[in-house]
Order: structure tokens, then C-alpha cells, then sequence
């Protein structure tokens, strides 16, 4: 794992050339990858459905340095329609755009995903007939070090709870970690949006909490 760093400034361009570093390249490919999760990637490419591999890491925020360096933030209203392994989800995005997710996970870190862009009024039907509570969340865009994050910042049910994700080129990749992030939740079920959506009660985040200090005593 790399070591954590403050810096959120995007790599310098190559001015006068022209030319596109590989360094700038990473930035667009991942500025591309954050805001195809976060609009739907059918309605971002234009299509009616797309099949991408979500490889993700996520982990608690401690505090609130990231916000120095947040880009545009939306609203999210998400549910599932299902609670086996699979998931499939509904999400509509700052009341204006939705999607149907499907996911299936291929790996610890990995999961191959299947995105359709929908109507809102169907979208808003479907959160009807959710299995579980509507999660809901602001999510911001901040860049770090030339890679975007995603932080969610929860509402509802889930207020005071703060998570942050990155995508990954692949399951060997290794981003520079914030300052601002806390421990690594990745794979922990507890922090999964479909997890959080099947809870039968409003959580705890104080027990929680201590119940994860214990754990890893």
C-alpha cells in the first residue's frame, strides 16, 4: 500500500506541445471512469446499455480535509430490487437522469456490471418496490494527486456517515491514499450501499464503531 499524501493538484500540462502526457492521460481516463459510475454510464457514452468491470477500494473518512479539494457534487436516491449476492440497482441522480444497475461480483475487489439509462418516472416507481430503505447520499468528486475519489456523504437513516471510493485500472493498482481517509473498508459488507438499504433497523455508527475497534484487537 502506498503512503498517504495532502496533495489534491492535477499533474502540470506539457504547455506548448500539444501533446497529452501520460500522466494527463490517467487523469482523463479516471475523470471518465468516476463520472461513468456517477451519471450511469449508458446516459454518459450515449447508448442504451453498457457492460463495464467495477474494480473499487473503499475506505472511511476521518475528517473533513477533503473538501479543499472537491469538484461538483449530486444527489442520490439508490435502492435494490434484490438481496442475493447480485445486486440490482436503481439510482437516480439530482432528480433528473436514472439507471438500472445490474452487478455481479467476479473477485474480491472486482464485480462486471451492466448499466441501462431509464426514465425518472420509472426509476421513481421502481424505488416503490425497493427491498429495503432508499439510501441517500451527496456524493463529491475530489481530486487527488490525479485521481479522482468519490465521497459520499449519507443522509437519512445513515447521516454522519462519510464514505470514499476509487476505481481502479485494475486489482494491482495503487493509488496514492489521502490523508483525509480513515481505515479500508473494502469488502467489509457492512459498508456495502446494498447492505446499508437491507438493514432492518437505523443503525448505530457509534456501535458500530466500537464493534469494529473490537475486531481488530
Amino acid at each position: 500500500m502506498t503512503g498517504r499524501s495532502s496533495a489534491c493538484t492535477s499533474p502540470a500540462a506539457d504547455s506548448g506541445s500539444g501533446i497529452t502526457t501520460c500522466s494527463e492521460q490517467r487523469e482523463i481516463q479516471n475523470v471518465a471512469a468516476s463520472s461513468a459510475r456517477l451519471y450511469g454510464r449508458a446516459a454518459l457514452e450515449g447508448a442504451i446499455d453498457l457492460k463495464a468491470t467495477e474494480i473499487e477500494r473503499k475506505f472511511l473518512v476521518r475528517n473533513d480535509g477533503w473538501r479543499r479539494c472537491a469538484g461538483i457534487s449530486h444527489v442520490l436516491q439508490q435502492a435494490y430490487l434484490s438481496r442475493d449476492e447480485n445486486a440490482v440497482r436503481i439510482r437516480v441522480i439530482d432528480g433528473r437522469s436514472a439507471c438500472l444497475t445490474i452487478k455481479f461480483r467476479t473477485s474480491k475487489l472486482a464485480k462486471d456490471e451492466f448499466e441501462y439509462e431509464i426514465p425518472v418516472e420509472e426509476a421513481r416507481e421502481l424505488l416503490l418496490h425497493a427491498s429495503g430503505r432508499v439510501i441517500e447520499k451527496t456524493r463529491y468528486r475530489v481530486l487527488h494527486e490525479g485521481r479522482i475519489w468519490d465521497v459520499d456523504v449519507f443522509a437519512g437513516a445513515y447521516e454522519g456517515l462519510t464514505l470514499a471510493e476509487i476505481e481502479m485500472a485494475s486489482e494491482d493498482d495503487l493509488p496514492t491514499l489521502p490523508q483525509w481517509l480513515g481505515r479500508e473498508v473494502t469488502g467489509n459488507k457492512r459498508y456495502s450501499n446494498r447492505a446499508m438499504a437491507a438493514a432492518p433497523h437505523k443503525p448505530s455508527l457509534r456501535e458500530w464503531a466500537a464493534e469494529d475497534r473490537a475486531l481488530r484487537l
